[in-house]
């Protein structure tokens, strides 16, 4: 199966970058799709995926409930592509846990998202350990996909075991 995944820091705000991240989730409609990282945006409980018996949106849970206008920017794009939050929306982080914590505060900045023909194939998502940083590891575990096959000419895999991961590092 073919997944794009889109890995995001933004330190310059959405509106500077907007245009990159739009043509690279109008690229990835027809395949799965994951965007992730740190948005420096705070969205609250915005971004349920689920709603309740008569239709209606149930709230995301999380432990910043914030919502500033840069996380207001992230929602549109993320609602125009269809792309929903896995913080506080799936197995292993129901409770929306903080991703990033310093001496001063706590907050949600960083996040996964995942489009509809991804989102059935999330086993679970978790927020790690931090280690040497203040930002939490965002962690998705894929369910069994099956069998590898040659990727079609044109496409680059990057396999990401421990030696392609170590070699994606060294670049």
């Amino acid at each position: 199966e073919w997944w794009k995944i889109i890995a995001v820091y933004n330190r310059s705000g959405l509106s500077i970058m907007k245009h990159i991240i739009e043509e690279q989730l109008e690229d990835s409609k027809d395949m799965k799709c994951v965007l992730v990282g740190d948005i420096n945006g705070r969205i609250g409980n915005l971004g349920g995926k689920f709603e309740d018996q008569l239709g209606n949106p149930i709230p995301r849970n999380t432990k910043d409930k914030v919502i500033n206008k840069e996380g207001e920017l992230w929602m549109q794009v993320f609602n125009e592509y269809g792309m929903s939050i896995l913080n506080g929306n799936m197995d292993g982080d129901w409770k929306g846990e903080f991703t990033y914590v310093d001496h001063k505060s706590e907050s949600v900045i960083d996040y996964a998202t995942a489009n509809d023909r991804a989102w059935p194939k999330i086993e679970s998502f978790v927020i790690g350990t931090m280690e040497n940083s203040d930002h939490f590891p965002l962690e998705t575990t894929l369910k069994e996909m099956g069998v590898y096959e040659e990727p079609e000419e044109g496409k680059v895999v990057q396999h990401w075991c421990r030696e392609g991961g170590a070699a994606y590092n060294r670049l």
